[in-house]
């Protein structure tokens, strides 16, 4: 297991159709977000070719994503 990194916090999780994720986030900052997706393929929790996310929007001081991939 790998810990969120400090500030991400995890909306929703939905698995589509047995091995496809999509994953919401929020963070205060950006950066977070882009480091917890990265976390998602370099520790092969997602396989690293199918991780996609939508473009972030912001509302108020609270940062939103949503990533999605494939289990391995």
């Amino acid at each position: 297991m790998y810990a969120i990194p400090k500030g991400v916090q995890i909306t929703a999780i939905e698995n589509t159709s047995g091995k496809h994720i999509i994953i919401q986030a929020q963070s205060e900052k950006y950066e977070q977000l882009a480091y917890f997706k990265a976390l998602l393929k370099s520790k092969g929790v997602l396989t690293p070719s199918s991780v996609v996310s939508s473009e972030a929007t912001k509302e108020g001081n609270i940062v939103k994503i949503v990533i999605e991939g494939e289990l391995p």
